[in-house]
């Protein structure tokens, strides 16, 4: 499906620099400011919506099982110090870190749009 078919070059080339922004913020943990659907044709803003939230609950799954194999991973729990003597509280951190879901919800909704918008830039 098609969301960006009404823009001329010129919106795409504005879109194209304020996504680059965009990313640049979300790398620095700064928040968006800036969103596709702003842009979308108003017929499709629904589908474009529901496929975005789509998109978000697959990455969320994904996290999800990526943390759980992780927290279950035997010889991750033995690289940080569980089940002996030399446990140190920085690698149990840097577990607990990798262990539990990292949920960016600015990161997967940038991705997504900057996917939405390669795939229909003209």
């Amino acid at each position: 499906m098609k969301f960006l078919t009404h823009l001329s070059e010129e919106d795409f080339r504005r879109i194209e620099k304020k996504l680059k922004e965009e990313d640049k913020l979300v790398r620095t943990g700064k928040s968006r400011s800036f969103y596709l659907a702003e842009y979308v044709s108003m017929d499709k803003v629904v589908d474009f919506v529901l496929l975005q939230h789509e998109n978000f609950k697959m990455k969320f799954k994904e996290e999800m099982e990526r943390a759980d194999k992780f927290l279950r991973d035997p010889i991750e729990a033995e690289k940080s110090g569980f089940n002996n003597q030399k446990q140190k509280s920085e690698d149990i951190i840097a577990w607990a870190d990798k262990a539990y879901p990292t949920i960016d919800e600015n990161r997967w909704s940038l991705d997504f749009e900057k996917e939405i918008f390669e795939r229909e830039k003209v």
